[in-house]
């Protein structure tokens, strides 16, 4: 029986290869963000500047052209607006002609996802047999963000695994690895706000200053290694960043939906409410973990942030998978159980209902959040067991 089920999984993940690389899919809307992200290195390594819109709009229409037909701006390409280590982090794909660097990135993008979803479960429940790798990978895969992420070729799951990575390398105590790491996860500062404020309080508390050192060293050393490549990146990138509106997006936010509704900008804000409660947060590190501390705090921050889009809730991933470790170890009393299951399956059925309907703008899903919010706390408050 060990032997079929090898072999039908060395077949499964031959199937999937095959259609990665092979698949005409990839070559119609698909991959719409990360031409931004590849265009963008490719520059980079090339000599160019990754931060000139005119330099990026015509390697983008030489190389996808069908991804300027949305998202971009009328006579210019996708821009790249990350800090500039990502692309230090994406040289590697640079270096390859765009339609393989995208179908190996649609291809890391399901390792890293896939990856977090499987060592979540381990890490709830103690092993991995079929059955569990079979619930977290569809608890992972099937969620809405990871389907985004996977067809636009977003680096949200880079911010995953990069702020996963971080915290067991703490655990570890290797702290000024962990600080290093940590420093991918500002790709996307607004989606790891109030994690790193958590982090920050707790590293100083606990006296762990190695951790701040690796952060600092591996922000100053990419910074240092892109200078080499091209030295004037530091008043490329602000020129750029600084004369760019970002409010003009609609993003997966209070903020977003305020702001589109005619409130104003006021909402964005609104994540500073979240300060009084940094001791409880670390409360529960002490008593609980910092698995269930990071997906308590993501799951709160991240509606409350200031920017932030429906594939960037990718993050939540290991929240999911842990709802769903919890009740099929039978630590969620009943009724709650069913509650949690049922309002799961309404989750998921919604947002990839929403998702399908062409023209959804991105902050009618600000809503998922707290959703999965009101169902983890639920969990948590019918919990019959200890728990990690």
């Amino acid at each position: 029986m060990k032997i079929f089920k090898l072999g039908l999984l060395i077949v499964l993940c031959a199937i999937l290869l095959g259609l990665i690389f092979s698949s005409s899919l990839l070559d119609k809307e698909a991959k719409g963000d990360f031409i931004a992200y590849w265009a963008a290195a490719r520059l980079l390594v090339t000599g160019g500047n990754p931060y000139d819109p005119a330099s990026l709009c015509a390697l983008e229409r030489e190389s996808h052209p069908i991804s300027l037909s949305s998202g971009a701006t009328p006579g210019q390409g996708l821009i790249s607006w990350n800090p500039p280590w990502l692309l230090l982090v994406l040289s590697p794909f640079a270096l390859l002609p765009f339609e393989t660097a995208a179908r190996l990135m649609l291809f890391c993008n399901l390792i890293l996802i896939a990856g977090a979803a499987l060592t979540t479960w381990r890490h709830c429940v103690g092993t991995l047999t079929l059955t569990g790798m079979v619930l977290s990978l569809l608890t992972g895969l099937l969620f809405v963000s990871s389907l985004l992420t996977l067809h636009i070729g977003q680096v949200s799951t880079l911010v995953l695994a990069s702020l996963f990575l971080s915290l067991w390398l703490l655990q570890k105590r290797y702290d000024g690895l962990a600080g290093a790491v940590l420093l991918l996860t500002t790709i996307k500062p607004h989606l790891v706000y109030f994690v790193f404020l958590l982090l920050g309080v707790w590293a100083v508390s606990k006296r762990r200053w190695q951790f701040f050192g690796g952060f600092v060293l591996a922000g100053v050393f990419s910074g240092f290694i892109i200078f080499l490549i091209f030295p004037g990146w530091p008043a490329n990138y602000l020129a750029l960043v600084s004369g760019h509106s970002f409010s003009q997006y609609s993003t997966s936010t209070i903020g977003g939906l305020v702001y589109e509704l005619g409130g104003g900008n006021w909402a964005r804000f609104v994540g500073i409410l979240l300060l009084p409660f940094v001791p409880r947060f670390l409360r529960l590190v002490d008593t609980h973990g910092w698995l269930l501390t990071i997906n308590l705090a993501l799951l709160i921050s991240l509606p409350l942030s200031p920017y932030g889009f429906a594939f960037d809730q990718v993050v939540l991933v290991p929240a999911a998978v842990q709802l769903v470790a919890w009740v099929w170890l039978g630590k969620v009393k009943s009724p709650w159980s069913r509650f949690v299951v049922a309002g799961l399956i309404a989750v998921y059925g919604l947002a990839l209902w929403l998702t399908i309907l062409h023209g959804v703008a991105y902050h009618w899903f600000a809503w998922i959040p707290f959703a999965l919010a009101w169902l983890y706390g639920m969990a948590l408050n019918n919990l019959q067991t200890s728990f990690d």
